[in-house]
């Protein structure tokens, strides 16, 4: 993978910087499985473009790197992975003060502050990486890893991390205890092309797989430690921040609109174009706390968007641990009303999806959830063809591979759907997806 240094990174334009960003950007048609091509990003346009985002009102104040880390990601929103050794001492005083800056200028300031740290944007991905200068960056986490084919919604904590961690000579530990709120949290789904990577390379990934995650990596002896971390926002008079619009700008729509209206959201969840669904929710969870779900919902159109919207409503209340009640009655709703007419198949599948995966979860056994699994293995016997599915296909995918149940519903009722073959079903169920290369 190709690196761009923190000096070359220093004296570009902002315009050239978003050109290189677009010229780099790659879009993998892989093979998962039996299935037809899959659409793989490995390349955030976001990260790429994120050092040339315009902050206002900045006022950050920290007494150690670590300290300041954590604000850049908490009030700023400014996703970084931060490597450091523990015997690096990065104890002193930062503060930082501007009306007006860009985040490039906020990490000029912490290396300055900080003088044995440098940042290094990554040149495939975009993702930064604050680094020692002692410690090349192509140097970090540089053990290779083979993917042994193209998988799609690998579970990050679980499915990931802790399979490399599985490789004494990979070197890698994740000490994060897996409680129901963590998984909820972290076990979010990753794409991976086929290939051989650096464990480094992995982690790039998975951060733009979602933009609310990053990780904090230490040394520690022959091994690191790798710990996934949430990146959030402070949000005033209810406005986004800059960086949270610069996601939506550029990768959902038009750079030279602002934050999208709630209208604009569920139109571009329920995009016909997979990649902007997945951007669209990725934005909903930056958006975390400040958007009313049940408001969302109530006011999407009736049909797909109605359906699209309820599942990503139902998606993000899965790091809470709270049940959409409101989303899966809307689905139920969709599914059995007049607009149900005008839904295309592979839709249905994935709202009747999302009410299998209630029906199988905390509620499991109720009235409410034995109706839900009811519609879902109603929806399970109707037949799909290729071009049915091919639009929902990594949807489907993400929904089957997060659930044991709906696997062993899908095994046991053998839909006539294409790449959903028993055996399509049951290789989501292996976690045996790295080897030595």
């Amino acid at each position: 993978m190709r690196i761009e240094s923190q000096s070359s990174i220093r004296t570009k334009t902002e315009h050239t910087t978003m050109k290189t960003a677009c010229w780099i950007y790659l879009v993998l048609w892989a093979w998962s499985a039996g299935a037809v091509g899959q659409v793989i990003t490995t390349h955030s346009k976001w990260d790429a473009g994120l050092p040339a985002v315009e902050l206002r009102d900045v006022h950050l104040q920290a007494d150690s790197l670590n300290d300041s880390w954590q604000k850049q990601l908490g009030q700023l929103g400014v996703r970084t992975v931060l490597y450091k050794p523990d015997l690096l001492k990065t104890q002193s005083k930062f503060v930082f003060d501007a009306e007006q800056c860009t985040v490039r200028n906020v990490l000029d300031a912490v290396v300055a502050a900080y003088p044995d740290f440098t940042y290094t944007q990554d040149g495939q991905t975009g993702v930064i990486w604050l680094h020692p200068k002692s410690v090349p960056y192509t140097s970090i986490l540089g053990e290779k890893v083979k993917v042994r084919r193209t998988e799609i919604g690998v579970p990050m904590l679980t499915g990931v991390l802790d399979n490399l961690a599985h490789f004494e000579s990979l070197g890698v530990e994740s000490p994060v205890r897996h409680s129901s709120n963590v998984l909820g949290t972290y076990d979010y789904p990753v794409d991976l092309p086929s290939g051989i990577y650096s464990v480094r390379d992995i982690l790039n990934l998975c951060c733009i797989a979602n933009p609310t995650r990053t990780f904090f990596a230490w040394p520690d002896g022959k091994s690191t430690g790798v710990e996934p971390h949430l990146v959030d926002s402070f949000w005033k008079d209810g406005k986004p921040p800059s960086t949270v619009v610069a996601y939506w700008q550029s990768e959902v729509d038009n750079p030279n609109q602002g934050a999208p209206t709630e209208a604009q959201l569920t139109t571009a969840l329920a995009s016909n174009n997979p990649q902007t669904r997945w951007a669209a929710r990725n934005y909903l969870s930056l958006c975390r706390g400040h958007i009313r779900l049940a408001d969302l919902v109530r006011g999407a159109a009736p049909g797909e968007e109605a359906l699209w919207t309820a599942v990503a409503s139902c998606r993000e209340s899965v790091r809470t641990r709270e049940i959409d009640l409101p989303a899966l009655e809307r689905i139920r709703q969709e599914l059995n009303g007049k607009s149900s007419l005008s839904i295309s198949p592979g839709v249905k599948v994935i709202a009747a999806m999302e009410l299998g995966l209630f029906g199988s979860g905390p509620l499991a056994g109720t009235p409410e959830a034995d109706s839900a699994m009811a519609v879902f293995e109603q929806v399970a016997r109707s037949p799909l063809s290729s071009s049915e599915i091919s639009s929902v296909r990594q949807d489907m995918l993400r929904m089957t591979r997060r659930s044991k149940m709906i696997r062993e519903k899908l095994t046991a009722l053998k839909p006539q759907w294409d790449g959903f073959s028993k055996d399509d079903v049951d290789a989501l169920d292996n976690t045996d997806i790295f080897s030595l290369p």
